[in-house]
């Protein structure tokens, strides 16, 4: 992620707009990560709510997972998702963390 900064920085984007494109990017994937989550216990009723044959109730949790699932489409990261790139796993904020400290690299070099 350092690296990217100094990327950007090199090719003469001010300092100022990469920190605020860095902080938009994060809330942008944490709002992602709150959606997905949420996302995923809806899945789960709307299995409870079929085997139960509720059909009202069906039809709003497919409804819900429908309208997150059209809310990733408008996000700036949409192509990262839709290409596989981004996942809840690299985005979880241990797996970051351990990303920015350099001991994910560390842990996985052999």
């Amino acid at each position: 992620m350092v690296s990217n900064l100094f990327q950007l920085l090199n090719r003469g984007v001010p300092f100022r707009h990469v920190l605020k494109g860095v902080g938009a990017k994060t809330a942008e994937i944490n709002a992602y990560i709150k959606r997905r989550n949420q996302e995923i216990e809806l899945e789960a009723e709307l299995r409870a709510a079929k085997g139960r044959n509720a059909q009202i109730k069906v039809r709003q949790l497919e409804n819900q997972i429908r309208s997150l699932k059209d809310s990733y489409k408008r996000m700036s990261i949409w192509p990262l998702i839709e290409a596989g790139m981004f996942t809840r796993n690299c985005a979880s904020p241990r797996i970051r963390a351990m990303f920015i400290a350099g001991t994910l690299l560390k842990s996985t070099a052999v």
